[in-house]
């Protein structure tokens, strides 16, 4: 059976959101590049080279990611913030008293006086 209304997990959404930013912290952590080749000789010298291309692509592509994540996460914890929210309103304003016109206009049950 299926409800009238639509349902958005709100705290799933927070808690997918600190979990990215997480992520995010993670990534920011210490040192994900290449590192260089000691060791080497002259005749060698395209390979430390190629690693440093490597490198600086890399970490490009980490920092790229890594800020993705973090936006994605903020993203994610924001719509689940507004959408507890809008709920909590939506419920109050519903509810019979609670100040929102819901309530049925201050009608009771029964016969209508005539």
């Amino acid at each position: 059976m299926t409800t009238p209304y639509a349902k958005y997990p709100h705290a799933t959404l927070k808690a997918i959101g600190t979990k990215l930013t997480g992520v995010h912290t993670t990534l920011g952590e210490g040192d994900k590049g290449a590192k260089d080749v000691d060791g080497l000789s002259d005749d060698q010298s395209d390979i430390n080279s190629h690693i440093g291309d490597f490198r600086g692509e890399w970490e490009a592509s980490v920092k790229k990611l890594q800020e993705n994540i973090g936006t994605f996460g903020t993203l994610s914890t924001n719509i689940g913030t507004m959408v507890e929210g809008f709920d909590a309103d939506v419920a109050k304003a519903i509810k019979p008293g609670g100040g929102g016109g819901g309530g049925g206009g201050g009608r009771t049950a029964g016969p209508q006086a005539t």
